[in-house]
């Protein structure tokens, strides 16, 4: 499968294949979800692109497409000195999930599997 910001093959089938691999394992009477983002979560911040350079307090273009495109080369670009871990959930977290929803094939997915969830930050308003 390879690594998941270095693979060929797109989120759909990346969720496919860890589907039918838990479903192997015999896990299969229990509600489970998969979500993959293309090729990296910070493509999802940078889906959000107006809330993230409001909070960078930066004015750079749009770009035209954000699944797929080196969303951490990118966010490191903007901030040197990024962490995924720290920077990318406090980023993430900040993001508006209705944009992100709007702008990324690959959240929208992830998002259609847990619409009867009830988490306060997955409301489509």
């Amino acid at each position: 499968m390879g690594d998941l910001e270095k693979r060929e093959i797109t989120f759909e089938e990346m969720a496919l294949q860890l589907r039918n691999e838990i479903e192997n394992q015999g896990v299969n009477n229990i509600d489970f979800r998969i979500g993959v983002a293309d090729r990296m979560i910070e493509n999802w911040i940078l889906a959000d692109w107006d809330t993230l350079m409001l909070n960078l307090n930066l004015s750079e273009g749009k770009p035209e497409f954000t699944d797929g495109i080196g969303g951490k080369a990118k966010m490191k670009k903007l901030i040197p000195d990024y962490g995924e871990t720290s920077d990318g959930v406090n980023y993430f977290l900040k993001a508006n999930s209705s944009i992100i929803y709007e702008n990324s094939p690959s959240f929208k997915h992830f998002v259609d599997q847990l619409k009867d969830l009830k988490c306060y930050w997955m409301k489509m308003e």
